[in-house]
């Protein structure tokens, strides 16, 4: 079986997380690591599966749309009109 080994580097910019979240991740025992010649490896397929068993999907529920407020049965106001008539009554015809 061939596994896929890369630098911490290349496996923080493919899969998108930091390099110290790789090394915890190793140190917790979640993926593989080895050690050649100095340089810690990861395996590819164990940072894959972990990614993948760990992912959440993000249902997207379509928020209902907000009713408008009900208009009160008679929403102008008549006595502004009674008294905007009375008044223009008083200053001889003139609103």
């Amino acid at each position: 079986m061939d596994a896929e080994y890369i630098r911490p580097a290349a496996a923080s910019t493919r899969f998108s997380v930091s390099a110290r979240t790789l090394s915890r991740w190793a140190r917790f025992g979640w993926i593989g690591t080895s050690r050649i010649g100095g340089v810690r490896l990861y395996r590819a397929s164990d940072i894959e599966d972990l990614i993948a068993r760990n992912e959440t999907r993000r249902a997207v529920v379509p928020m209902p749309a907000a009713a408008p407020a009900p208009m009160p049965e008679q929403w102008w106001n008549t006595d502004f009109w009674a008294d905007a008539d009375r008044i223009s009554a008083s200053r001889g015809g003139r609103r």
